[in-house]
C-alpha cells in the first residue's frame, strides 16, 4: 500500500462529493482529525494483516461516515496494488467488506455501480482493486442488471479481476439465464485465457448454463499434468455442476477418466471424483470399482467404498450392485486392520441397504469381539429404508442391546444413532416410526438408567436424546432438575439448561435463574439464554433478575469470570427492549 495515503490525502481535498441529491462537497472530510481517522480506517480495511473483526468494525465506521467519503475511498482503491495473497484457490479477505460497503454507500448516494468506475475525480482505467471490489459487489446484486459490466470486466488486463467477473457471472447464471454475448464472452475465456483459474470458473459457468461445451477444458484438465489445486478443482466443479444429459462419448470418457481420479493419492479430489461418477456410472462401470475394492492402497479402497455408497442413491445402481454381489467384497473389509476402510465400508454397506446389508450389519453390532462393532452401531442409521415399522423394529432391538453393553463408548455410538433416528422420522413426519422409537425406549427403560451412568459423555448425550422427546423431559422433570443442580460435569449441566429452553419447559424457570449462580460461567450463561427462549406473556420476574446481574460488577482483582454473564443479561436486556419498541 506504498503511496496510498498520499494519494488519498490529495484525492480527498480537491474531489468533489459524488452524492447528486445533496450537491455538498464532502463536509464531512473537512476536519483533519476525521479524515486521519477515516484514512486509518480504509487501511484496516485493505490491510492484508487485519483480522475479521478489526476489518468488519472498519468497514462499519466508513458506513456511518455516508456517501461523502465515497470520492476518498474511491480514489483509495484505484491506487491500491493489485491484491496478491493469499494464493488461489484462496481468495483476498479485503473484498468481502469493501464490496458490501461499496453497495451500501452506492445505493445511498443513489449511483450504479457503473458510475463508480467513472467518477470524474478518477484516473482512467480503474484500477485491480476498484475493478475487482466493483465485481464483487455486482456479485452481492445477482437480481440486478449487472451482465454489460460483469462482460467488459472479462477483459481487464488483470487475472484477478477477470476471476472476480467470472465468478460473478457463475453465480447470477443459477439465477437467470445468461444472455448470448456473455455466453460467447465466456466460451471465449474458456479457451483463450491465459490463467487457468479463470478458465476453470469459465467453465463452471458454462455448465450452469446447460452447455456441454463447459467439459472441454475440464477433460484437456483431467488428461494433463497439472498442479494439485487445479485438478483438485477441475474435479470438484464435475462433482457439483456436472449437466445432467451429455452424449455416450462424453459419458464414456468421463467415466473413465474419473476412474483414474479414484486413484489419486489426495483424498479430497478422489471423493470429488467419486461424487461426479454418482451421475455417470453405468452398471458396466461396477466390475472396476470392485477391482479396485482389492488394490493394495488404503486411499484407493476408501475412494471406491466412496463412489459405490454414492451410486446408492440411484436405485437402480443399487439393485445392480446387489445383483452383482459387490456387497459381500464390501463385507470382506469389514475386518480390515484399518479404522477408515471398516468404517467407510460399513456406511457403503448400509447404503446399499436389502436383506444381506441389514442381517450382516445387525449381526456384527450383536457380535461385541467383531473389529467392526462400533462402526456397525454408526452406520445402522444410514439404512434406506430404516424408518419402514418392520426394519425399525429390529433395528430398535439391537440398538437397546447395544446400550445395555457397559464400555461408554458403545453406549455413546448407539445413543447418537437413536438421536439420529428420531430427528430423522421428525423431520420427515413419519408418525408410526416416532410411535415405534418412543415405545421401545419407554418400555426398555434403559434410556432413563443412563442419566445415572457414571460416565459424564453418557448423560450428557442421553440429555441430548431426551430433548427429542419432549413428553419425557416432563416425565423426567425432578432428575433433571436434581441434575441441573447438583450433576459434577459443567457440560451436563450446561446441556440441560440448553435443553429445558428448546423445549419451552416454563416450569423450570426458578430452576434456571438458580442456575445464573452457578460456579461455571458457561452453564450460567446457558441458562441466561435458556431463560430467554422461553414464550412468556409476562417476564418481569426474569426481567428483574437480569437487571440485577447486569448490575453485579465486583472491583479489579475479584472474581473477573462474573464479568461477562453480567455484559451477557446487559445484552439480553437490550435486545428485550428492542422487540417491545
Amino acid at each position: 500500500m506504498d503511496g496510498i495515503e498520499d494519494s488519498q490525502k490529495a484525492e480527498s481535498m480537491s474531489g468533489e462529493s459524488v452524492n447528486r441529491e445533496s450537491g455538498r462537497g464532502a463536509s464531512s472530510l473537512q476536519q483533519p482529525q476525521q479524515q486521519e481517522q477515516l484514512l486509518a480506517a480504509m487501511a484496516l480495511l485493505l490491510g492484508p494483516e487485519t483480522d475479521y473483526a478489526k476489518r468488519m468494525r472498519a468497514s462499519q465506521r466508513l458506513a456511518k461516515a455516508g456517501p461523502d467519503i465515497l470520492p476518498l475511498l474511491l480514489s483509495t482503491l484505484q491506487v491500491a496494488p493489485e491484491i496478491a495473497t493469499p494464493p488461489w484457490p484462496w481468495w483476498p479477505p479485503q473484498y468481502e467488506q469493501v464490496s458490501r460497503l461499496l453497495v451500501q454507500l452506492s445505493q445511498c448516494a443513489h449511483l450504479s455501480l457503473e458510475e463508480l468506475l467513472h467518477v470524474p475525480s478518477l484516473a482512467q482505467p480503474p484500477g485491480p482493486v476498484l475493478w475487482t471490489s466493483v465485481v464483487e459487489a455486482a456479485g452481492l446484486l445477482p437480481h440486478a442488471e449487472h451482465e454489460p459490466l460483469l462482460r467488459e470486466a472479462l477483459q481487464a488486463p488483470w487475472w484477478t479481476v477477470r476471476y472476480a467477473a467470472a465468478m460473478a457471472i457463475a453465480n447470477r447464471a443459477t439465477h437467470f439465464a445468461l444472455g448470448p454475448d456473455t455466453r460467447e464472452a465466456l466460451y471465449q475465456l474458456q479457451h483463450c485465457d491465459s490463467e487457468l483459474p479463470v478458465r476453470l470458473v469459465a467453465s463452471c459457468a458454462l455448465l450452469r448454463c446447460g452447455e456441454s461445451s463447459g467439459l472441454e477444458l475440464l477433460i484437456q484438465i483431467l488428461q494433463a499434468a497439472v498442479p494439485l489445486e487445479v485438478r483438485k478443482a477441475t474435479l470438484f466443479i464435475l462433482a457439483t455442476e456436472l449437466p445432467t444429459s451429455l452424449a455416450p462419448e462424453q459419458k464414456q470418457h468421463l467415466n473413465v477418466l474419473l476412474l483414474q481420479a479414484l486413484q489419486d493419492t489426495n483424498h479430497q479430489s478422489a471423493l470429488h471424483a467419486a461424487r461426479a461418477l454418482r451421475s455417470l456410472a453405468t452398471s458396466s462401470t461396477l466390475p472396476e470399482l470392485e477391482r479396485l475394492l482389492t488394490d493394495t492402497r488404503m486411499h484407493t479402497r476408501l475412494a471406491a467404498l466412496a463412489a459405490l455408497e454414492e451410486l446408492a442413491s440411484r436405485k437402480t445402481m443399487r439393485y445392480a450392485i446387489q445383483q452383482q454381489h459387490i456387497s459381500k467384497r464390501i463385507t470382506s473389509l469389514l475386518h480390515a486392520p484399518e479404522l477408515e476402510i471398516r468404517r467407510q465400508a460399513c456406511y457403503t454397506l448400509a447404503a446399499l441397504g436389502g436383506e444381506y446389508a441389514t442381517a450382516t450389519i445387525g449381526t456384527i453390532l450383536l457380535d461385541v469381539l467383531h473389529p467392526a462393532h462400533l462402526e456397525a452401531i454408526e452406520a445402522l442409521r444410514l439404512l434406506p429404508e430404516v424408518l419402514r415399522p418392520p426394519v425399525l423394529t429390529r433395528v430398535m432391538r439391537w440398538l437397546l442391546h447395544a446400550l445395555a453393553q457397559p464400555p461408554e463408548m458403545v453406549q455413546v455410538c448407539a445413543l447418537d444413532s437413536l438421536s439420529y433416528l428420531l430427528w430423522q422420522a421428525r423431520l420427515q413426519h413419519r408418525r408410526t416410526a416416532l410411535h415405534i422409537i418412543t415405545q421401545a425406549l419407554v418400555e426398555s427403560g434403559s434410556i432413563f438408567q443412563l442419566l445415572a451412568s457414571a460416565s459424564s459423555w453418557v448423560r450428557q448425550r442421553t440429555v441430548e436424546l431426551l430433548s427429542l422427546l419432549n413428553a419425557q423431559i416432563d416425565e423426567q422433570r425432578p432428575t433433571l432438575l436434581e441434575m441441573l443442580h447438583h450433576d459434577i460435569d459443567s457440560g451436563v449441566r450446561a446441556c440441560i439448561a440448553y435443553t429445558l429452553g428448546q423445549a419451552s419447559a416454563v416450569w423450570a424457570i426458578p430452576d434456571l435463574l438458580l442456575a445464573l449462580l452457578d460456579c461455571d460461567e458457561h452453564v450460567a450463561e446457558t441458562a441466561l439464554n435458556a431463560l430467554g427462549t422461553l414464550p412468556l406473556r409476562d417476564d418481569a420476574l426474569i426481567t428483574s433478575a437480569l437487571k440485577e446481574l447486569a448490575a453485579y460488577q465486583l472491583p479489579i482483582g475479584s472474581l473477573q469470570e462474573r464479568r461477562p454473564l453480567a455484559h451477557a443479561a446487559r445484552v439480553w436486556l437490550k435486545k428485550r427492549n428492542k422487540a417491545q419498541c
